[in-house]
């Protein structure tokens, strides 16, 4: 895959040595979950109270799940930024994964975030990227200056795996590969961890089948989430001196979630 300019396949024999014999029967056995449309209400409320409570936001499942399908009130500062991120989900899950599209979805989610005129749009500011439980400074992101040429390798590198043949051990490599990368570069004045969950789904989801739509991947982030920032943080702290070789740690924690309840 010498086509690719930002991820690489050079660590993929590491990570498939470390799935284990289950993997793909557990893969398998998601397919068997319903796909109606009230069931992708629970997996994508699922899947944004958790991406949301990374960030920070303090909504409850329960609470959530009661609003969308209930139709039970909530406080508006509550929902709201969940409520974005919902939408751009059912965004995702209708149109193709592609460059101006994936802006769109961050236009979606990040209506509560940022002002208008960052929706959408590459940052212009330099970032340092702290952990939400503790406040520790955990990386440096991409300069600034750096981001639209990084950001347009990531997504040349999309748009090539879009139409490679891939193994099921290679989507998931990938998947997980795009998001860490993502979350490098830190394109976006807000929002970026949540759009990174969101492309790793999407990037499955156009590979492989609907059904990855209910793999709580974002819950067993959330869950590990001392687990997450820690293998982030394994890779490096610049970005120009980023070891990709030390990411298996992160790369498996996809491939963990396929069965997380």
């Amino acid at each position: 895959m010498s086509e690719l300019q930002i991820l690489s396949r050079a660590y993929f024999e590491d990570f498939k040595k470390s799935l284990g014999p289950t993997f793909e029967a557990n893969f398998l056995s998601i397919k068997s979950k319903p796909m109606d449309p009230d069931s992708f209400k629970v997996y994508n409320s699922v899947a944004v109270v958790f991406s949301s409570r990374i960030e920070g936001e303090k909504i409850e499942l329960d609470d959530y799940l009661n609003y969308k399908l209930l139709k039970n009130t909530l406080e508006e500062d509550l929902v709201e930024k969940p409520d974005d991120l919902y939408e751009a989900y059912v965004f995702a899950q209708r149109e193709k994964l592609k460059f101006d599209n994936f802006f769109k979805a961050h236009s979606i989610l990040s209506k509560s975030l940022l002002p208008q005129e960052q929706q959408g749009r590459m940052r212009f500011g330099q970032k340092v990227i702290s952990a939400e439980k503790d406040g520790k400074i955990t990386y440096e992101a991409c300069q600034a200056s750096d981001v639209p040429k990084e950001f347009r390798k990531l997504f040349g590198d999309i748009d090539y795996l879009l139409k490679k043949d891939l193994s099921l051990e290679e989507t998931f490599y990938f998947a997980s590969y795009i998001h860490l990368v993502f979350v490098k570069i830190h394109p976006f004045d807000d929002g970026n961890g949540r759009s990174a969950r969101l492309l790793e789904k999407w990037f499955l989801a156009r590979k492989l089948d609907i059904a990855v739509w209910s793999i709580n991947c974002e819950k067993y982030y959330h869950d590990n989430l001392l687990e997450y920032y820690k293998n982030l943080e394994d890779i490096g702290f610049f970005y120009d001196d980023l070891d990709y070789g030390k990411a298996n740690g992160f790369l498996r924690m996809l491939a963990k979630s396929i069965t997380y309840e």
